[in-house]
């Protein structure tokens, strides 16, 4: 008997004693998947676009498609340096569940500013173009705290900027950006189409921010900032990239990669200048949209502006587009392609087909 009320008590001691639950948290991926260089950052099945570091370094800031609801919003994410767990920048309002939002051209300043630009519209209605454009700051490290800094499109100097890309903090008030035109076209479905008009400025002292132009910079491509007020940007269907100091307005050449290359996405960071060249683009005169340069992505060029010496980066199956160097120099984080080529009899011997869809990738610099 004593031996069986020993066991009953053994068993409900054991009844008793299970595990604590585990208490709610964040269980996801901390690290990046992979500590391997290139090194793919996003793994979503939209897209991942216009990536901008840190100002220290420390993280990346992009654009991505939200693909688990319905109403297609555009978030910011901030990934680690190395890649990792994503912060996200989503409007998450009551109202905004009912409208499309989509947040882009992010740039942070020194102080921690966050500029980007949002668009909006019912999603409902399936309108083509956005019934809400504006460009806005907020603090980084409390976006939630935004202010609207102008509306889009807006008129300087008789032209109309419909959007903004390529942003540069200049300080801690002012950015300096490329002023586009928005196309929004119905293909099979629908496409918006983009091309430069001129380099703009922003004062943000006070709002509405003031607006001046760049004169001399028509059809801008892109745009990176040197040392000093001196600029480099490059212009479509041009194989150059130009210096500009900005209060003079003297302009020259400080690298031409030759007729018939393409070059784009200027980056600078001392006597380093990294730039997209070649690959799948096209400058020409539309019709209905005059000129236009269609661009799904080219090869990274890495030029020593000491040494005059030009190295390209090794492609390893992709096309890039969108590339931002580390403030120290070393690596770009880059939108993606994937491309392959399809042979033809005649009449063209070959053509090739890139990949839609973009992801983030991070790729040491020579």
């Amino acid at each position: 008997m004593r031996l069986a009320r020993a066991l009953i008590v053994l068993l409900v001691v054991a009844a008793c004693d299970h595990p604590t639950p585990p208490e709610p948290g964040e269980y996801g991926p901390q690290g990046p998947f992979s500590n391997a260089i290139p090194r793919q950052l996003t793994f979503n099945t939209g897209q991942n676009l216009t990536p901008a570091w840190l100002p220290d370094g420390s993280g990346i800031i992009y654009q991505f498609e939200r693909v688990d609801q319905v109403d297609g919003d555009r978030c910011l994410g901030i990934l680690p340096a190395e890649g990792g767990r994503r912060a996200e920048i989503c409007n998450n309002t009551i109202a905004g569940a009912d409208s499309t939002d989509a947040y882009g051209d992010p740039a942070v300043s020194g102080a921690g500013r966050l500029f980007f630009s949002r668009a909006s519209d019912a999603w409902r209605l399936h309108n083509l173009a956005p019934a809400l454009m504006d460009v806005a700051v907020a603090p980084l490290a409390t976006p939630g705290l935004v202010q609207s800094v102008r509306t889009l499109p807006y008129t300087v100097g008789g032209r109309t900027h419909y959007g903004i890309a390529q942003t540069r903090w200049l300080g801690d008030s002012a950015v300096l950006y490329m002023a586009q035109n928005v196309f929004y076209v119905r293909v099979v479905g629908y496409d918006t189409v983009r091309a430069g008009i001129e380099l703009a400025l922003m004062d943000l002292k006070s709002a509405p921010g003031t607006v001046t132009t760049v004169p001399g910079t028509d059809s801008v491509t892109s745009v990176a900032v040197g040392a000093g007020d001196t600029i480099y940007y490059t212009v479509a269907g041009d194989s150059r990239v130009l210096r500009r100091t900005l209060a003079t307005g003297d302009t020259a050449t400080v690298w031409d990669f030759g007729a018939p290359a393409i070059a784009r996405d200027v980056q600078v960071r001392g006597s380093k200048l990294l730039a997209v060249v070649g690959g799948v683009v096209t400058y020409a005169h539309d019709p209905s949209l005059g000129p236009v340069q269609s661009d799904k992505g080219g090869v990274v060029h890495a030029v020593d502006l000491l040494l005059a010496a030009d190295t390209t980066l090794a492609p390893a199956g992709r096309l890039y587009r969108h590339i931002a160097l580390s403030p120290d120099g070393r690596r770009i984080v880059a939108e993606g392609y994937t491309f392959s080529v399809v042979v033809h009899i005649a009449p063209q011997p070959w053509d090739t087909i890139v990949s839609p869809h973009a992801n983030l990738w991070l790729v040491d610099t020579p």
